[in-house]
């Protein structure tokens, strides 16, 4: 895949999961700038600092947002995330993706203002091409 996005945002607190998907998005190089944090309140921080307006971070954003995380979870990193002064052209798109295979999760999900889709891990190549696809056409 030809490089598409300007910066990937992992957001998952598990090292193994930040690992693989890390390396599937290497494997597919669709970014050359991939950010990794095991809190939602640690890649909070790093939205405020530089995500808004780092002009480093040339394209699109992708954000892969797992959900059931200690301290701040998935849901209330969405809640905060959505209060940010993000600028206007900015494409930055939030994927919620996640182990839960409860059809609730995936409706509040896709329901909730800020989050662009919503995908089970794990994490493949073919999900990925979709959900960039989906959100980056």
């Amino acid at each position: 895949m030809k490089q598409r996005l300007g910066c990937v945002l992992l957001i998952d607190d598990d090292d193994a999961t930040n690992y693989i998907n890390e390396r599937l998005i290497n494997k597919l190089e669709c970014t050359g700038r991939i950010v990794k944090y095991r809190t939602a309140y640690q890649a909070l921080e790093y939205i405020k600092e530089h995500l808004i307006t780092d002009e480093n971070c040339q394209g699109p954003i992708l954000i892969l947002l797992d959900l059931n995380m200690p301290v701040m979870n998935g849901w209330e990193f969405v809640e905060e995330y959505n209060k940010l002064q993000v600028r206007d052209d900015r494409d930055i798109k939030l994927v919620v993706l996640t182990t839960s295979m409860n059809p609730d999760d995936r409706t509040q999900a896709l329901a909730t203002d800020g989050v662009n889709d919503f995908v089970n891990k794990p994490l493949t190549a073919e999900a990925l091409q979709g959900l960039i696809e989906r959100n980056f056409a």
